[in-house]
């Protein structure tokens, strides 16, 4: 699950992606981001990658809340996500998300991809009043969060961005694809 993430302007990218963003006539959150936050998205438009304002959360139709995550291995499969997954995918750019163990010491981690100016999480979206809305995607813990949950976003190299975006084909095969090690840090 990923319930929280961070958006931080200390990080030279993420200045950039803002920068883009209010040129553009949009205000987004920065700092540590939760349920509901207008954030920047990534999706394809016309094949060409686009970053958009949306809403951290998809409408739930059944009851009051927010659906923020959707299971990799399930979203093919459920009437809500299906359509979502076939064409409107997309990544959601961060300074890394944070995950607390599930132990009596309930302590806080911030996860990242090593090396990496941002950590790219997988997503889909959906037109919701007068925003674009959005879930992230979640998969089955690699090695690196296995000890502190048993669920993580699934994150998306960069270099793989675009195929993601544009090709259901190899989006398909990133779905089941473990995430790559995880730099883990307490905070």
């Amino acid at each position: 699950m990923c319930g929280r993430y961070g958006f931080s302007i200390d990080e030279k990218e993420i200045r950039r992606i803002v920068r883009e963003m209010e040129l553009n006539g949009a205000e987004v959150q920065t700092g540590e981001i939760f349920p509901g936050n207008t954030v920047p998205i990534l999706i394809s438009a016309d094949r060409t990658p686009k970053l958009v304002p949306a809403v951290w959360g998809l409408q739930n139709p059944w009851k009051k809340g927010l659906i923020i995550n959707a299971r990799a291995e399930t979203a093919s499969q459920k009437p809500m996500f299906r359509g979502l997954l076939c064409g409107q995918r997309c990544l959601v750019p961060s300074s890394g998300f944070y995950e607390w163990t599930h132990d009596e010491a309930h302590i806080r981690c911030h996860c990242r991809q090593p090396g990496e100016p941002l950590t790219w999480m997988a997503g889909i979206y959906d037109y919701g009043e007068s925003l674009l809305r959005f879930a992230i995607l979640t998969t089955a813990a690699n090695f690196s969060m296995a000890p502190i949950h048993s669920r993580m976003p699934l994150v998306i190299p960069a270099k793989e961005g675009l195929k993601w975006l544009n090709n259901p084909m190899e989006a398909a095969f990133l779905l089941g694809r473990k995430p790559a090690a995880l730099s883990v840090q307490v905070v």
